[in-house]
């Protein structure tokens, strides 16, 4: 391939991300979502991997490894999920949204059921059925996206992986709201378990209320002699 400028060089290497550049609420929500990350990142994830926290690392000995697995299949969920929703990867690049689908629903297939596992025989009994529904929850409303779009139903696929998406945010949300934010509910109103039941109802109203906004109007149907041209 020959190039008559540098210009049309430079072109030529911009048009992927041209072609799937986010809508300025996708990149309000993007921003958004990575000053969440950031401070949980900084204040809680790499001070636990780097071995900083004694108390933590004694804890979690038993089921180290299970952590670890899950937090790797989660963060890869977390990175993996905005591709999806970005309409122009799956326009303009359609086997890579079909390539990082399936890479994400594989992250959740093994973190759900991990995560189950974890809260059954090693969390606080407060907080299990809590945890054990936020997780059943996250692999049903995958595996729901994963049968839509096996049916061609594009817009039941796109609700669901919202809602799929939006649990995956409850890793960064609720721990930038307890340990970034030191906000924890007190127990007699509930604790950690109301904790995760108020981030599980209110990202998956948010994922309603969002696809509701981004869904386009219905076309008026034409009238007059292009009605006509069209019979």
């Amino acid at each position: 391939m020959q190039f008559k400028s540098s210009a049309s060089l430079v072109r030529w290497l911009l048009t992927p991300f041209v072609r799937v550049a986010p809508t300025p609420v996708q990149v309000v929500l993007l921003l958004l979502l990575a000053a969440f990350a950031a401070p949980v990142f900084l204040v809680v994830e790499a001070p636990l991997l780097l071995g900083l926290d004694q108390a933590w690392s004694a804890r979690i000995r038993p089921y180290g490894w299970l952590l670890h697995l899950h937090a790797a299949c989660g963060v890869l969920a977390l990175l993996t999920g905005p591709f999806q929703l970005v309409p122009g990867v799956r326009v303009h690049y359609p086997r890579v949204h079909r390539v990082l689908g399936y890479v994400y629903l594989s992250t959740i297939a093994i973190a759900a059921p991990v995560a189950i596992w974890i809260a059954v025989f090693h969390i606080e009994p407060a907080e299990r059925l809590a945890s054990v529904a936020q997780a059943l929850l996250w692999l049903f409303t995958t595996l729901a996206a994963l049968v839509a779009i096996r049916a061609t139903d594009v817009a039941t696929h796109r609700l669901w992986m919202a809602r799929s998406y939006a649990l995956t945010l409850t890793f960064v949300i609720v721990r930038f709201t307890t340990e970034v934010l030191g906000f924890r509910f007190p127990a007699d109103a509930g604790g950690a378990a109301a904790m995760i039941w108020l981030s599980t109802v209110c990202v998956v109203l948010a994922a309603d209320a969002i696809v509701a906004f981004w869904r386009p109007a219905a076309r008026p149907a034409p009238r007059g002699p292009a009605a006509r041209r069209s019979a």
